[in-house]
């Protein structure tokens, strides 16, 4: 998927991805979000033409979220194995305490929101998203695109911070464009990388957090 995000971003590079990605990954909301901002009628008809068939990204997701629930209060899991899998997949961007990264929101207290909502936070990030961290797709002058969180203005530049909290400069004057999308920089798909029992030991880490 990083490597799709990539491509998405230059006219040359996403006629390219569009011949060789699967539809499923041109439907990742970051990755049709870059392509559709590049305002290119050629791109924009086949990106339609090949995700037309897909059923919607929400799809089945309730009974997805339903059925993680239902193994998290059955099998429980290990919190010390939970904060080592926050460091890993969540800490580039969330901070709870003094760890981690202020890209995202901080998440001190985040147990009090329980393992329902907590699920669906982790794995539908999109669901509900707070107007201060949806994602921004920039077009730039030059024509390539750049997809970020917008973290502040600095002189002449807005500065945009990425999935891997990297920030970006961006002179205002290289902008053509800046499209404040409905989605959040947080990945779809941990539902695959948090498989089994990984999931539960996230959650009983992050229940514990309750102050």
């Amino acid at each position: 998927m990083k490597l799709a995000t990539a491509m998405a971003a230059t006219p040359e590079q996403s006629s390219q991805l569009l011949k060789l990605a699967p539809p499923r990954v041109l439907a990742d909301p970051v990755v049709t979000g870059k392509l559709q901002a590049l305002n290119l009628a050629d791109i924009t008809r086949r990106l339609d033409e090949i995700t037309r068939a897909l059923p919607p990204v929400n799809a089945g997701l309730d009974e997805m979220l339903k059925s993680r629930l239902t193994a998290f209060t059955r099998e429980r899991g290990n919190a010390a194995a939970g904060e080592q899998l926050f460091q890993t997949n969540c800490a580039v961007c969330h901070r709870i305490g003094v760890k981690g990264n202020l890209v995202g929101p901080q998440l001190d207290g985040i147990g009090a929101r329980g393992a329902e909502r907590l699920l669906e936070d982790i794995l539908d990030p999109n669901r509900a998203v707070d107007p201060a961290f949806r994602m921004h797709f920039v077009k730039k002058r030059d024509g390539g695109v750049l997809g970020g969180l917008l973290r502040r203005e600095q002189d002449d530049q807005l500065i945009f911070a990425d999935a891997a909290g990297q920030e970006h400069a961006v002179k205002k004057a290289d902008i053509a464009e800046d499209q404040e999308s409905p989605y959040s920089l947080m990945p779809m798909g941990l539902n695959e990388v948090l498989a089994g029992q990984a999931l539960n030991d996230l959650l009983e880490y992050l229940l514990a957090r309750k102050s």
